[in-house]
């Protein structure tokens, strides 16, 4: 382990929860949120060995969930279900902001500076997105949401829509780009859409988010 990550370590776990710089990025499908997030880690990694990839649960989650359906569809002799015979309900929700915000404390503790590639709020608008409500994650959207410095909103415009298994939403990118925004904004939290090619996005996000380093400086 890193002379750095032992002295973080070395703090206490509230301690390190609360001072770590936290980096969110959110956006609606296929606009390279994973993309930013691996490039941002890998180009602080030489500053801060210790840094944790945070992962999207939710995106396990709906695999699992997807493969449970089939089980069951093939247990019944049934067709092979889609995205669209999902039954989601309110507590899978809570469950993915729970878990995402859990991961996100794991990297907090672990290292001082946390880049996250979504978190619970982004579940509350999943949520919305498919249930038309947002009455399982709005709680840990809300009270239960840690502290953040930035989100980064990767913008839906210019970038094609890579469809696989589970992604059906090209035709709601726009609407789901403003409800980001729209979002962000109303809470008071600070936010940065990012566009552009990689290069860019990747020298925006930079930009923005070394000035927010100076906060982990030692105070005299």
């Amino acid at each position: 382990m890193d002379e750095q990550s032992i002295e973080w370590r070395q703090l206490a776990g509230s301690e390190r929860l609360e001072r770590a710089v936290r980096i969110i990025l959110v956006g609606s499908e296929s606009t390279g949120t994973t993309t930013l997030s691996v490039a941002l880690i890998e180009h602080y990694r030489a500053q801060f060995p210790g840094i944790v990839t945070v992962e999207e649960f939710g995106r396990q989650f709906t695999y699992d969930l997807l493969d449970e359906a089939e089980a069951d569809a093939v247990a019944r002799g049934l067709e092979k279900p889609s995205m669209d015979d999902l039954v989601w309900t309110p507590e899978h929700f809570a469950t993915i902001a729970r878990e995402q915000t859990a991961l996100e404390n794991a990297a907090a503790l672990a290292c001082p500076l946390v880049i996250a590639d979504t978190d619970a709020l982004a579940t509350e608008l999943w949520e919305r997105r498919y249930l038309d409500d947002t009455t399982g994650s709005a709680q840990y959207a809300g009270a239960l949401l840690p502290r953040r410095d930035l989100y980064l909103v990767t913008d839906h415009v210019g970038v094609p829509f890579e469809a696989d298994e589970i992604r059906d939403g090209e035709h709601l990118r726009a609407t789901m780009t403003d409800w980001f925004t729209e979002t962000l904004t109303e809470r008071g939290y600070s936010w940065l859409l990012v566009t552009g090619s990689r290069e860019k996005r990747l020298a925006d996000a930079v930009a923005a988010i070394d000035p927010l380093l100076a906060r982990l400086a030692p105070s005299d």
